[in-house]
């Protein structure tokens, strides 16, 4: 198994890919920053993928609050030492069809535990809750190699996590593979998702319980024409932290 780190590049810019009738649009709108602390929006274009299978998605929940708040949204995640002289690189989008998006603006976040808030109000206007939200990060090492790190998203206060949710998207209709290593190359999560639709969520989780803190591989696998295909880019590196 090679233990490559994530390659997706492409993947970022196939999300923010422009509709054939924008011209001279350039992403994220001036006009869409908050405070000098975040971008938040609407897109004016869809959302495609370019990349056979690209990562949309990668949370850390727990337990859903019984009652629903009303307080501002919350980011809270772990870095390790790659985020002292790596830039991070974080999206947050709406998982329907509205094309809402937030992005901040700080991407030097040091090793530790750390904190990002923004308003619920945008969303609320189109409907939109802590539920219906997907997040991704990345660190870029270099031109083709990133990292990603799981994010929680909370508001009134974070819940105890226990299970990662992945969540893909593919241009074409697939069979999809996952295997999960730790980093010893053993296989610790796998699984088999049959007869996926092009441009729908592939979602899955891994409940880690007493899973060892450290570092671990996300290896994906899609099938077409009975034949299972993988590329370096098709392998994800996440440190498993202590919450």
């Amino acid at each position: 198994m090679k233990t490559t780190i994530i390659v997706f590049a492409l993947s970022l810019l196939a999300f923010w890919s422009l509709n054939t009738n924008a011209q001279d649009y350039s992403f994220p709108p001036e006009k869409d920053k908050v405070s000098n602390l975040y971008y938040e929006g609407i897109r004016n274009y869809s959302n495609v993928s370019a990349p056979q299978l690209s990562l949309r998605s990668f949370l850390s929940k727990g337990k859903v609050p019984e009652n629903p708040s009303d307080n501002p949204f919350n980011l809270a995640f772990d870095l390790d030492e790659t985020g002292n002289t790596n830039d991070l690189h974080i999206f947050i989008e709406d998982n329907k069809d509205v094309s809402y998006y937030m992005i901040p603006i700080k991407t030097k976040w040091p090793s530790g535990r750390h904190q990002f808030t923004w308003s619920n109000q945008e969303a609320k206007k189109h409907q939109i809750s802590m539920e219906d939200l997907y997040g991704r990060a990345y660190y870029e090492i270099d031109d083709v190699s990133h990292k990603i790190v799981p994010l929680t998203i909370f508001q009134s206060e974070v819940v105890a996590p226990d299970h990662y949710e992945f969540v893909f998207i593919s241009n074409q209709d697939l069979n999809f593979r996952y295997t999960i290593f730790d980093k010893d190359e053993n296989a610790v999560h796998r699984g088999v998702i049959a007869n996926c639709r092009k441009n729908t969520d592939i979602k899955f989780n891994w409940y880690f319980e007493d899973a060892a803190y450290g570092k671990y591989l996300v290896q994906v696998q899609f099938e077409t024409q009975g034949v299972y295909h993988i590329a370096d880019s098709d392998t994800y590196e996440f440190s498993h932290q202590k919450p």
